[in-house]
């Protein structure tokens, strides 16, 4: 995407929620924070936030709005929203970080499986 296609997305999307598809085809679901142009992002290039995540302009194929996404649904279980998350953002699952994420992930959903007899 260029920067003015994103910033002519950003700028059109009315929801508090999309899912962002990258072009390497995986996808991000997040709330959608700020848009920041190449002029004030150097020396990278333009780029928006979605929750935590820097996503650059080039990496992304296409934003899609979530209209029936609701943020009750987080409030019920937050341990299921960081799980969405942490798995479907990744570049290269054979790093590190990623290995450690998904470690976290299992001890907390074993953690809560024992706690609630799930």
């Amino acid at each position: 995407m260029t920067e003015e296609e994103l910033y002519n997305r950003y700028h059109e999307i009315r929801s508090t929620y999309v899912e962002v598809r990258f072009v390497d085809g995986e996808s991000l679901i997040g709330k959608l924070d700020s848009f920041v142009s190449g002029a004030n992002n150097e020396p990278d290039e333009a780029s928006i936030y979605v929750d935590c995540y820097e996503l650059f302009a080039s990496e992304i194929s296409e934003i899609v709005e979530l209209s029936d996404y609701s943020s009750d649904s987080n409030r019920r279980d937050p341990l299921l929203k960081w799980f969405f998350v942490l798995i479907t953002y990744r570049k290269d699952p054979s790093e590190l970080f990623w290995n450690i994420r998904v470690f976290f992930v299992l001890v907390l959903l074993i953690t809560r499986i024992k706690t609630f007899n799930i």
